[in-house]
Parts: structure tokens; C-alpha cells; sequence
């Protein structure tokens, strides 16, 4: 299969051809018209900081109390005298103050209004204005692009690609200005590090991209800044576990995929590198790691960058992430490690620890990415022998705003530019799989976030066999290719069967061959600020199927629609017991299905949960009950899986043959060989419950394969398993057993692909 996905993919990309992306105003009155090209901004610089960008200032106008400052023909800054006068200091969001284009306007009166025009767009202020109330911008025929309504905060989600996009806008608040020193003590130390909170006022930014997805992400990125560029080494495929690793074991985890032909290049050790048991200090645990810099340089001729996990706690007596003792203890710390040769730091706000902000209303996620960034930055900018490509200073951290896997709030403007987030702990189910899908696709439209990333496979609980290939394939083809899990379970593909294994391989290895493009994706995402996984609104918003978070586009080349449901439900098997519908069950007041049972009924479904503190209705204990189903099982149109998922012990025979012994097994999911389709067989399930969580769950699963609709969008289209192809724009069905996802090439396309 993996041969014939290559030769489709090549011959898809043979041909070059070109791209298929074919509030009324107040009424006014001339009295007074003034001539002007660029007009420097009259009021001073605050004088109290050392922080003052170099270069070309914006085209301003003051107006009293208000400046005016037009950055570009699509983009306007509004901005209220602060306490210490306009700001021209970059902020802890907007970092580009200055080299902007020089924007020719002209400035009139108009009834009560000073009215600013430019060759794109007219700006109304009303006459002495102290604020932005009843301020508005028009486009030069009249028609009202933006009015002011209220100032925003930090957290604000960025307009979908669907949208007529004539305007968008954001308040830098709080207004928090970054000294030059910023995450390092010098010698003449000053409050907060030298940071100035002091001159917080109304400071809007108003985008008026006319239409343009791609006009707006430039603009966006130029003013607050570039996600940082990640190596080609973290766009290749990670394993990750919480584990306590030695360094033979871990250097043991690399050989072992390289014995069985994987590629690897980045190995997460976990919070056990230390000495604590809660994941917080630097101590290094020499139990574990007795020389870890000849740890790290053995992983490095292997191949493999490290990282490790960090749960920080605040230094103690210290109130916020610029006090002193703060900065000296996590930059000496972070710094220590990472000369012994760690390659990238994880910033891991845990439920129990995370750095403290300097402002309460800046996000604890960011400003925490911030610190973790400015030190890796600043000990690679400190060492002479350094390979930039290599060292380019990158961490991982939280997304801010997703929580678990969901999506609370809008994340804090300032955190995209922290390359990769994770979404937090999850489990591994359909519909965890559906929100990584949806958080990663929209994560990068409308978050502004590139590189948001999941547990592949889920943290908290076991996964099945079935589910671990729907995950891989989408991890696969997603910005980043993380296993992880947390204790006791592991992620490797070599542990969940001969099919997840040979589809890793498969899908794994297409990766490596699709970097060159994942990696053009990444350069163009930091030069424009367009995500890796474009949905597909970003180039064809003119169709209405084009805003599902379900697929995207990898480019304008490659689109994929993942998959999270691995097999389909059987709709025609059925249980037959004593001529009757249903599996016949004897329920027993004891764990060992002795004696007589309290009370019989008959089962169309096993699929029960009792919860932490229950049992079955006539049970009188809560705990150490069990039960027997029997009877036959009447298999349908398609072979049949049956999956058992139980707490705390299950077993299954099969015409009086054992196929799953799981009795003394908790929460893992058993499965049978498949029965083939339309045979009858007599079966037998037996479960018990001796304490805590009660609930057995039995699947009734067929690979006859998953259906789902995709959209395609104009041109021609080529299934890359199968070669048939479509011409867009149209929906159309298709239908995958677990062996494959559905996978589209654009015909003609130029596709560069790395040497097997």
C-alpha cells in the first residue's frame, strides 16, 4: 500500500497548472480642508524608558487628546493620551511600533467631526475628543467599515476567513511596555525589572483588510509579531510518555523505533528527570541520569533532540514572574540545563504551579511561554558555538485558552508567537480525537495559533488498537507528531497490533517524505502568518462548506480529511437466548458467580456504568457483584469485532473457546478475532466488580469501513489510495476501513518530496 501511495502522490504532481482561486454615517459638512503628507507626532516620548524602537515612525496626526496614526492603507492606530503621553514604545503585544509605510492623507472639518482621508479610507474623530466614543472609519465612498464601540482585552479570537473581513480591530490592554533588560537582572535592578505599567490607556488598532484573509494575517504579524520558525527536526516525529526514564532505558526508546525503520528525531523525557516527585526544581535525579550531558550527547549522535518537562513553581517569597529572586532562579536554572545539552524546554502550567503574572490580567500561559523563550533566547545568543539552525530557540507550553482538550476562551493576543502549544491532558475516545481535529484546524484560523498540537493517542487512559490508527493518521499529517500518555500506559505502535504498527509505518513515513512542504508551510506561516492546516474558507471563502473544521488543506496541494471513528457499528448483529431477543444475565450479590443469582433479565446491549458508588437495580452491595451473560450471537452482512472495555474484570467464550481473559484486567480495551460474517456462534460473557468504579462496555465493530463527506474545492482532485479522481468544487462521499484515511492530491500540482 505505502508504493502505491507514493506512486499517486508522484504522479499527481508531474504537471504544473495554475490556480484554481479564480450603519449609515452622520452627515457632514465641509467647512476647513488642510493638505498634509506625514506629520510627526508633536507629543514627546515618554522619557522614563529605555525601550524606544529604532526606526521610521508611522505616519501621525494629533488631535488633542488623541493620535492618529495610519500604519498602512489597511491598517489604523487610535490611541488616547496616557498618563505619560502617546506611546511609542513597543508593548508586551504589539512589537512593531515603527517602519511603517509613509500614508498620504489629507485632514478637513466636517460639521463636528476632523475627518482624515486617505486614497482607501476615511477616519472620523469627533472635534475635542478625550476618547474614541462616536469615533469611525467609512471607505471613501461612505460606507461604514468600523465605528468604536468598546475597548477590548487581550483575549479576542481573530475573524474567520469567511468573514467580508472590512474590518477588524483589537485594544493593546492592558498597555504593558517591556523594559530592554526584559527577562534578565542587570546590575541596577529596578521594580518590576524596569517594566512600565504606567501610562495604560485606550490604544486601538483597527484592520481593514477589504476582504483579505491573507491581507489581514500579514498585517497582524507584522504589528504583534511572527510565531517563532521551528527546525525541520520538530517537524518530524516525537515520542513522549510520562515515565520515569534512566539513560539506558531512554537511549533504549530511540533504538528501539530505529530497530524497527522509524525515523525519530525529538524524545520528551517527562517530569521525572528531577529529584521531586511533583515535577518542580532542577535537581537532576542521578538515580535516573548519573551524568546527563553524556545522556544528552548520546541522544544527539543518535539523532534525537530531548526535552524536558517543567512544572514551575515560583520561587518562594517572590509575587510575580519580574521579581529578582524570580528571574535569577528560573534563568540560572533553565539556563544550567540547557548547557548540559537540552535541546528544548517544556513550560508546563500544571494545576498546582505556574508563574506568576505581572499583571493580573495578562495571562499566566504567555507570560510564562515569555519567560521560557526570552531565557532560551538569551543562552543561545550567550554561546559562540552554535549551530543557529539547530539551536533556533523554540519551547513547548499550554495553549492559553484550550483546557483539556476544550476550547474555553479566545488565547492572549501575544501567545502565538510561542511556536507549539498542546491542548493538556485528554483522553483517547472519538470524540477526543474530534476536538483535537477541530482545535488544530481552527486553532490556526481563528486563534492565530500554527502549531497547536495534541496527545496523540490521549494522556489519561488506555486506547484501543482501532483508535490508535485513527490518531496516528491524523497526528501524522498535523503540524506536530507527538505520542503521549501518562503512567502506566506507553504509546509505541510496535504495542497495539500487526495493523497499527504497518499504518504508522505507512503514515509515519509519509510524513517524512511531505517535510519539504510541513516545512515550506512553517517559513510561509512565519513570513504571512497563514496557518499550516488551512481550512479551507482561507482560499475558497466564497463557499459555504469551505468553514468546516473537519478538513483542510496542507498548502493549496494536499487535502485531508482524518477520520476519528476507526471502525463502523454492526446494524444487523444481533443476540438471541431461550428463543428470545438479548443475551441471557444472571446477576449475583457476590464476585464470583456463585450460587443463585439474586434476579435474570434479558440484555439486548452490554454497554453499563454503575459509576464509583453503584450497582445493578436489586443488587443490594454497591460492591463485589457479578454477572453471566449467555446465549448466541448472530453475526451480519460484515465480519464482526466485539470489544470489550470493563472494570474490573471480563471474560468471553466463543463456542465454549476463551478469546478474551481479562479478569483481572482494569480499563483496557479486549478484543476478539473477527467472526465471519453471517455465522452464528454461542457465547458467554462473565464480569465482576470487587470495589470502586463499576461499568463493562461491549462494541459490536466491523472494518467494512467509515463514511464521510468531503468537500472539494475548484479544480481536479485525485484520491491518492485509489486514483479516481473528481473535479471541484463538489461533496462528495467516501468510505475508509481503518487501513487508510482519505487523502486528496490536486492534479498538476508540483509536489517536492524528501528521499525515502
Amino acid at each position: 500500500m505505502k508504493k502505491i501511495l507514493l506512486v499517486f502522490l508522484v504522479l499527481a504532481c508531474l504537471f504544473v497548472i495554475s490556480g484554481c482561486r479564480d450603519k449609515d454615517q452622520p452627515e457632514t459638512t465641509t467647512t476647513t480642508t488642510t493638505t498634509t503628507t506625514t506629520k510627526k507626532d508633536d507629543d514627546k516620548k515618554p522619557s522614563t524608558d529605555d525601550n524606544i524602537p529604532e526606526g521610521k515612525e508611522p505616519t501621525s496626526i494629533v488631535l488633542d487628546k488623541i493620535r492618529v496614526q495610519l500604519l498602512s492603507d489597511t491598517l489604523v492606530r487610535m490611541e488616547v493620551k496616557g498618563p505619560k503621553g502617546f506611546e511609542d514604545r513597543a508593548s508586551y503585544t504589539v512589537a512593531k511600533r515603527t517602519d511603517w509605510e509613509d500614508v498620504k492623507y489629507t485632514s478637513a472639518t466636517e460639521g463636528d467631526y476632523t475627518v482624515i482621508t486617505t486614497s482607501a479610507y476615511k477616519i472620523y474623530v469627533p472635534a475635542n475628543a478625550r476618547t474614541l466614543k462616536d469615533s469611525y472609519i467609512t471607505d471613501t465612498e461612505g460606507t461604514v467599515l468600523w465605528h468604536y464601540e468598546s475597548d477590548t482585552n487581550s483575549n479576542v479570537y481573530l475573524p474567520s476567513p469567511s468573514d467580508e473581513l472590512n474590518s477588524w480591530y483589537f485594544t493593546d490592554a492592558p498597555r504593558v511596555i517591556p523594559s530592554s533588560a526584559g527577562y534578565s537582572v542587570t546590575e541596577d535592578y529596578k521594580k518590576l525589572n524596569g517594566w512600565d505599567l504606567s501610562n495604560d490607556a485606550t490604544d486601538t488598532f483597527i484592520f481593514l483588510p477589504n476582504g483579505s484573509y491573507e491581507a489581514f494575517t500579514s498585517e497582524f504579524i507584522k504589528l504583534t509579531g511572527s510565531s517563532e520558525l521551528v527546525t525541520m527536526k520538530m517537524l518530524g516525529y516525537w515520542d513522549s510518555r510520562w515515565f520515569a526514564y534512566t539513560s539506558e532505558t531512554a537511549l533504549k526508546q530511540i533504538q528501539d523505533y530505529l530497530d524497527r525503520g522509524y525515523s525519530i528525531d525529538v524524545l520528551v523525557i517527562d517530569t521525572d528527570w528531577r529529584t521531586t516527585e511533583n515535577g518542580v526544581g532542577y535537581n537532576i535525579n542521578t538515580n535516573l541520569f548519573p551524568d546527563m550531558a553524556k545522556f544528552l550527547e548520546e541522544a544527539h549522535k543518535m539523532g534525537v533532540d530531548i526535552m524536558f518537562n517543567d512544572h514551575p513553581e515560583p520561587e518562594e517569597g517572590t509575587n510575580n514572574l519580574l521579581d529578582e529572586k524570580e528571574i535569577e532562579y528560573r534563568s540560572n536554572n533553565l539556563k544550567l540545563i540547557l548547557s548540559l545539552g537540552l535541546d528544548y524546554w517544556w513550560y508546563d502550567r500544571n494545576w498546582h504551579v505556574a508563574l506568576k503574572p505581572i499583571e493580573e490580567d495578562i495571562s499566566i500561559y504567555a507570560s510564562g511561554m515569555y519567560a521560557f523563550q526570552f531565557i532560551t533566547e538569551e543562552y543561545y545568543e550567550s554561546i559562540t558555538d552554535v549551530d543557529e539552525y539547530a539551536r533556533r530557540a523554540l519551547i513547548m507550553a499550554n495553549v492559553d485558552g484550550i483546557l483539556n482538550g476544550v476550547l474555553q476562551y479566545a488565547p492572549e493576543l501575544s501567545a502565538h508567537k510561542y511556536s507549539i502549544q498542546w491542548t493538556g491532558d485528554i483522553d483517547c475516545d472519538v470524540s477526543d480525537l474530534e476536538d483535537e481535529i477541530f482545535n488544530a484546524i481552527y486553532g490556526g484560523a481563528e486563534l492565530g495559533l500554527p502549531y497547536v498540537s495534541a496527545d496523540l493517542g490521549g494522556h489519561r487512559s488506555e486506547v484501543s488498537d482501532d483508535m490508535y490508527v485513527r490518531w496516528i493518521q491524523f497526528g501524522a499529517l498535523s503540524p506536530i507528531c507527538r505520542v503521549h500518555c501518562t503512567k502506566p500506559y506507553s504509546r509505541m505502535p510496535w504495542l497495539y497490533g500487526e495493523t497499527a504498527e504497518a499504518v504508522t509505518h505507512q503514515y509515519v513515513d509519509m510524513r517524512y517524505r511531505l517535510l519539504p512542504l510541513f516545512y515550506s508551510l512553517a517559513n510561509e506561516n512565519y513570513e504571512t502568518g497563514l496557518p499550516l492546516l488551512r481550512r479551507l474558507d482561507i482560499l475558497y471563502p466564497q463557499y459555504s462548506e469551505a468553514d468546516a473544521n473537519d478538513q483542510y488543506l496542507l498548502g493549496d496541494t494536499v487535502l485531508v480529511a482524518p477520520l476519528a471513528e476507526s471502525y463502523a457499528l454492526s446494524k444487523d448483529t444481533y443476540f438471541t437466548s431461550n428463543g428470545k431477543q438479548g443475551l441471557y444475565g444472571e446477576y449475583f450479590s457476590n464476585p464470583n458467580l456463585s450460587g443463585t443469582p439474586v434476579f435474570t433479565q434479558y440484555d439486548t446491549a452490554i454497554d453499563f456504568d454503575w459509576g464509583n458508588n453503584g450497582s445493578p437495580a436489586g443488587i443490594s452491595s454497591n460492591d463485589n457483584f457479578s454477572i453471566r451473560w449467555t446465549g448466541e450471537i448472530h453475526v451480519g452482512s460484515d465480519d464482526l469485532i466485539l470489544r470489550f472495555y470493563s472494570d474490573d474484570g471480563v471474560r468471553v467464550w466463543i463456542d465454549d473457546t476463551l478469546v478474551v481473559n481479562g479478569w483481572s484486567v482494569y480499563d483496557q480495551f479486549l478484543t476478539t478475532d473477527p467472526l465471519a460474517a453471517g455465522s452464528t456462534h454461542t457465547i458467554k460473557i462473565e464480569y465482576f466488580e470487587g470495589g470502586s468504579y463499576a461499568h463493562i462496555y461491549m462494541s459490536l465493530l466491523t472494518n467494512a469501513g467509515v463514511t464521510r463527506d468531503v468537500f472539494l474545492p475548484d479544480g481536479e482532485w485525485m484520491d491518492v489510495w485509489t486514483g479516481e479522481t473528481f473535479v471541484g468544487p463538489a461533496t462528495i462521499q467516501v468510505t475508509h476501513r481503518l487501513e487508510t484515511s482519505p487523502i486528496f492530491v490536486r492534479m498538476g500540482s508540483v509536489l517536492t518530496l524528501a528521499d525515502n
